[in-house]
């Protein structure tokens, strides 16, 4: 008979199933995850493909992410487990491909979101504001911090402050965070508002002449706007008169960088109320996926309205070849707050980048977090990273082992220059673990989850004898698995580079090692807990 100490050791290491999240609380939680202010859409989209529409680009990329949506809203009803993709893989496909996947395109490379947060932070809102109000209240002390946050030292301690603060929040616990959402949801949507309304407020020669008064009052340079016109033409950025369809497709795995995140709440699995039903599923997932998708197609309307595609595209081009060039970039809220005097519209849309900025660290640490405790349970990695906190109840080793992970990875990222350019990495190292969740292992759940299959309140009809979900998988496959061939094979993108190549490879290897040296040791279970 076992001791009561061995029995506690198997206990699963989950915190209990509080559901603590509500389906609009995951439907907000998505929403934000998703990010209407990554600046990336509309600054890669039309930087690097000029004669491509932006809106159009955005439109394509709701449709090809439309199956994954659905198919990830399918596997959490069958399989309503904490850990989301690396527990549906590991059941399906084996706890081996299961955790080589999802810990190096997911739990590593969500490492450079906590990096990109910081970055956001203040490049998207403490700087922006300094700057503005600096120029507002014509105090040059203001404007002179507005830079110094953009160094990259400023940069990398910010990130890890807020970093900190995010650590700490959920380490006391999940309800703490929720506290916060609703006043996060109300920020970025108020900040989005505002920058949609001065955009179509404001006629196109209205915002050349406050742009360059803007410009003019920061660095001392008359009619910037005509200048970077001239400039991107002498350096080769040569559009055709009319964008095509060709070019469009091209800037939807762009707009995936945003689109992709819509799952995400599947990785708190239970922890998410009524997650057994298909329907909260789908309205949750797949709403998500379409409310962000239409407001950044309106914000992409409504600063075409103002600033116009050629400019937006010449002054992206530049940037993008030139990532340090000056203060003033092309990004949507930077060039809303040169649209307006008034400090409260600029504090307004400032706090809402910041706000929804720190939503990206607290969405990494508690989805992450989730799969690192399941991956414990497995005993794929030590158990003490699952372990709870004696007081708090929460994931505090896996949070305190992720947050230490972060900061190697912000010094990094800001210490030794990464860039904008390879952004889209990360798009692709996670997309490659959605693909596999919603495209493999929705395929096989009929077949390898037979009985989980059976017992879901799921329509169950088949077609041509094959299941509807093996459908739907292998249609998120083809979706999903195009826009992977995009990034990975059109040099465009700068994915396939020979450094963010060599290290997304590396990066497979050092979990197909970690892997093995864990069942080397023979520590991993025979029959991994669903709990």
């Amino acid at each position: 008979m076992s001791s009561p100490n061995a029995r506690r050791a198997r206990a699963p290491l989950l915190p209990a199933s509080t559901a603590l999240m509500s389906p609009w609380g995951a439907f907000v939680y998505n929403a934000l995850t998703m990010g209407v202010i990554f600046p990336w859409i509309f600054v890669v989209g039309p930087g690097v493909f000029p004669n491509g529409n932006v809106i159009l680009g955005i439109g394509l990329g709701i449709l090809l992410q439309l199956p994954l949506a659905l198919s990830y809203s399918s596997l959490a009803t069958v399989l309503p487990s904490t850990g989301g993709d690396y527990s549906y893989q590991s059941r399906t496909l084996g706890q081996g491909i299961g955790f080589v996947v999802v810990f190096s395109g997911l739990v590593l490379w969500v490492l450079q979101w906590l990096a990109i947060s910081g970055w956001m932070i203040t490049s998207l809102g403490i700087s922006p504001l300094l700057l503005s109000l600096g120029i507002i209240t014509r105090n040059p002390e203001l404007t002179h911090w507005g830079l110094i946050v953009q160094e990259p030292l400023a940069v990398a301690i910010i990130s890890i402050v807020f970093a900190g603060a995010a650590t700490i929040m959920l380490i006391r616990g999940f309800h703490v965070y929720l506290r916060l959402q609703s006043l996060i949801f109300i920020l970025t949507l108020l900040a989005t508002l505002l920058m949609i309304l001065l955009f179509l407020s404001t006629g196109h020669q209205d915002f050349v002449r406050q742009f360059n008064s803007f410009a003019y009052d920061l660095m001392g340079r008359k009619d910037l706007y005509h200048q970077i016109l001239i400039t991107a033409h002498r350096e080769g950025w040569a559009p055709l008169a009319k964008g095509d369809f060709w070019s469009s497709l091209a800037i939807a795995p762009v707009a995936w960088i945003n689109l992709q995140w819509c799952t995400y709440s599947v990785e708190q699995g239970s922890e998410v109320r009524n997650n057994g039903r298909l329907l909260t599923n789908v309205k949750v997932m797949t709403g998500s996926l379409l409310f962000i998708g239409a407001t950044l197609m309106l914000l992409a309307r409504a600063e075409n309205h103002a600033a116009t595609h050629q400019f937006l595209s010449a002054f992206s081009y530049l940037y993008m070849r030139n990532p340090t060039i000056g203060p003033l970039r092309p990004f949507p809220g930077l060039l809303a707050l040169t649209l307006t005097r008034n400090p409260w519209v600029t504090i307004a849309i400032s706090c809402g980048f910041i706000a929804n900025s720190f939503q990206i660290y607290a969405n990494s640490y508690t989805g992450v977090t989730r799969i690192l405790a399941k991956m414990a349970d497995d005993r794929v990695l030590p158990r003490w990273i699952g372990e709870r906190h004696p007081r708090y109840n929460t994931l505090a080793n896996a949070h305190l082992a992720y947050f230490f992970a972060g900061v190697i990875w912000i010094a990094i990222y800001n210490l030794y220059p990464y860039g904008i350019r390879y952004t889209l990495d990360v798009v692709f190292a996670n997309g490659y673990v959605f693909v596999v969740s919603a495209g493999i292992a929705a395929m096989l759940v009929p077949y390898r989850l037979s009985r989980e299959w059976a017992a879901a309140p799921v329509p169950h009809g088949t077609f041509l004898e094959v299941p509807w979900i093996t459908w739907v998988g292998g249609l998120s496959m083809a979706t999903g698995g195009f826009m992977l061939g995009m990034l990975l094979f059109d040099q465009n993108y700068g994915v396939s580079t020979p450094l963010p190549f060599s290290l997304m490879t590396g990066l497979i290897l050092l979990a197909l090692v970690i892997y093995m040296l864990r069942k080397s040791l023979r520590v991993l279970n025979s029959a991994p807990s669903d709990k």
